[in-house]
């Protein structure tokens, strides 16, 4: 399974480098491609800090060194999380929508 895993994130880090979006459809389309790789990485992540067989297997220098570069690029990841928030505009609900405006009305 671990050579599996190595080969698959291996061919997609490869693909990531080779992203060259031409226009806004290819760069939501990378985007969501990158999004995919990143959610199956931490769920990765998350079996094997649950799992005390696997996280055993790592000395206290190793955990540390993980440690530190979690904490780096989850607080990058939510201050960019953050900064792209706030640039959207509330979407506009049909609670939002003033009595009787609707077609039929």
């Amino acid at each position: 399974m671990t050579e599996d895993w190595v080969k698959i994130k291996s061919r997609q880090l490869k693909k990531i480098k080779a992203l060259g979006p031409k226009d806004r459809l290819d760069m939501v389309e990378a985007i969501a491609l990158m999004d995919q790789y990143i959610l199956s990485s931490c769920q990765g992540w998350a079996q094997w800090i649950y799992n005390p067989m696997v996280i055993s297997q790592f000395n206290e220098k190793e955990l540390r060194d993980f440690y530190e570069k979690f904490k780096k690029f989850t607080m990058e990841f939510i201050e960019f999380d953050l900064k792209a928030t706030k640039k959207l505009k509330p979407i506009p609900t049909d609670e939002a929508k003033p009595p009787n405006s609707g077609a039929y009305a």
